[in-house]
């Protein structure tokens, strides 16, 4: 594979030479900040931002010097062949094609790299599936739609956190990514559709018994909270007849209620573990399929060796009629489940039960207080 910066420029040099010219130029430039904060104090935030700018473009060449040295190893060729081998649809011969693609910190780069194009149907065929051919170096390498892991990584995390795709690319432009709305869009939601991709596969697999049972949560506590969450989708109208020409198609947003989980796993004092990561999850298919989704996840990271499970969750009977084909399913040991009504229904309940009492407003709120604080000392 052939790294360049721009399409007919010179091949990129080698990782100690990308190194040495990095190290050249930040000797340079230091002098020229440490002036400048010198002068004017006020401006260190302006030139702290561009050391940054500096060190994350050096970082991306340094990526690309690295990449056109690994690429060109003999070894990388048997990874090649591997994965050319195990493709989906027969390929034809690869052949060098030009591609750019982009890295973590914002640099375009140019390839000239092998691609597989897909071989034609057979007369007997009926695919009607568009076939697409494969770059098995970027393949093999992770690299998909253009972008590397990393900025894929980065992009999907960033779109995930901020409220709208909008508030997402100015964040990534503040990390020094600059990215338009589209391509934030684009990347998210292929790196969405992989990932739907991938559960769908390793739940047919579990469903099949070819999923064998892990050991991360063996000896631990584990909790699973389950929920019901509101969420808008844009529904397209149907198509009008008396819709003008370039005219836009109309739309609704009704609420939808996502049925989500929470996996995590809590101390001697319940409190959550910081150093494990919790799993969310989540599904727009009904009870049954979350329900399904938190007996996979239990199953493959071994909670059957856990040293108990808790569920936490509300009043709703869709989940609490659930919990047994569940704790089954995952193979449970029932005498290490525990099922615990979430802090604010319990609440709830004594509410209700003292208002049935008919008691005065200031007894019931005594009342009310004194029962809320044993029920938050385990009383």
């Amino acid at each position: 594979m052939e790294v360049r910066l721009e399409k007919d420029g010179p091949a990129i040099d080698s990782p100690t030479q990308t190194l040495d010219s990095f190290a050249a130029d930040m000797k340079d430039r230091q002098a020229d900040w440490r002036r400048r904060v010198t002068d004017d104090p006020a401006v260190f935030p302006k030139v702290q931002a561009e050391i940054l700018q500096q060190y994350q473009q050096g970082a991306d060449l340094l990526t690309a010097a690295v990449l056109a040295d690994a690429t060109s190893h003999p070894r990388m060729q048997e990874h090649v062949q591997h994965v050319r081998q195990n493709a989906v649809l027969p390929l034809k011969a690869p052949e060098r094609r030009p591609l750019k693609i982009r890295l973590a910190g914002g640099l375009v780069i140019c390839l000239m790299t092998f691609y597989c194009a897909p071989r034609p149907r057979r007369q007997n065929e009926n695919d009607q599936c568009q076939r697409v051919g494969l770059y098995p170096e970027l393949a093999a390498l992770g690299v998909r739609h253009g972008s590397c892991p990393a900025l894929q990584s980065l992009v999907a995390r960033t779109v995930a956190l901020c409220p709208s795709i909008e508030a997402a690319r100015k964040e990534l432009r503040r990390q020094g990514v600059v990215l338009d709305k589209k391509t934030v869009r684009r990347i998210a939601e292929q790196l969405g559709t992989e990932f739907l991709a991938w559960r769908r596969r390793e739940l047919l697999a579990w469903r099949m018994g070819l999923t064998p049972a892990g050991d991360e949560l063996a000896g631990k506590r584990v909790a699973v909270q389950i929920d019901g969450g509101r969420i808008r989708l844009r529904e397209n109208k149907k198509r009008s007849a008396k819709r003008k020409k370039g005219q836009r198609v109309r739309f609704k947003t009704p609420w939808r209620e996502p049925k989500a989980l929470i996996l995590f796993t809590f101390d001697e004092r319940g409190k959550m573990e910081k150093k494990c990561q919790p799993l969310i999850d989540g599904t727009l298919q009904g009870p049954d399929h979350l329900a399904e989704m938190v007996a996979w996840h239990l199953h493959r990271l071994g909670a059957a060796k856990a040293e108990t499970v808790v569920f936490l969750s509300d009043g709703a009977t869709w989940i609490w009629n659930r919990l047994d084909w569940i704790i089954g399913r995952a193979g449970l040991e029932r005498s290490k489940t525990v099922g615990v009504l979430d802090w604010c229904h319990a609440v709830e309940h004594i509410n209700k039960a003292l208002r049935s009492l008919k008691l005065k407003a200031d007894k019931r709120r005594k009342e009310f207080v004194q029962m809320r604080t044993w029920l938050k000392q385990s009383r």
